[in-house]
């Protein structure tokens, strides 16, 4: 009976090692296609493409240069075949506003929380300028008042 059982549980072992995937090999995948872009004004435009169908493309550009509200836009799309074989595709916009992706595999909000963020935008109070966080030392500074240092 032990010997059964040893058998059955070298088995199952045996066969369970058989359908996992080695961990440690990765395939060598060819880049077929690659453009990369600087211009002098700091805009940019990046492209690739590879052997397993991964696609990505991106361009920025900075916008109102030279004031306080200069800030980099970034422009782009990626898209690939999901392990389970769905086309992903997203395409993408960067800016002061954050990353705002689209793709029809991304969730949606509903409509209750997308009017909700729509009536926060339109009714927020303006913001107080906050000041910098200063910590406090733990240990008071070295000073020389009258007598010589003071801890």
């Amino acid at each position: 009976m032990k010997f059964v059982l040893a058998l059955c549980l070298a088995l199952a072992t045996l066969t369970s090692a058989a359908v996992l995937p080695d961990p440690h090999h990765y395939e060598n995948v060819p880049i077929v296609h690659q453009e990369h872009d600087v211009s002098i004004d700091g805009s940019y435009h990046h492209s690739y493409e590879t052997g397993n169908g991964i696609v990505a493309e991106e361009h920025g550009v900075l916008k109102n240069a030279g004031t306080d509200a200069a800030a980099e836009e970034v422009q782009g799309s990626y898209s690939y075949t999901a392990p389970d074989g769905t086309p992903i595709s997203v395409k993408y916009i960067a800016n002061e506003n954050g990353f705002q992706p689209e793709g029809a595999h991304l969730p949606v909000p509903s409509e209750t929380i997308a009017r909700s963020i729509k009536y926060n935008l339109e009714h927020a109070e303006p913001e107080e300028h906050q000041p910098r966080y200063h910590p406090v030392p733990t240990h008071p500074a070295y000073t020389t008042h009258g007598h010589g240092f003071h801890i």
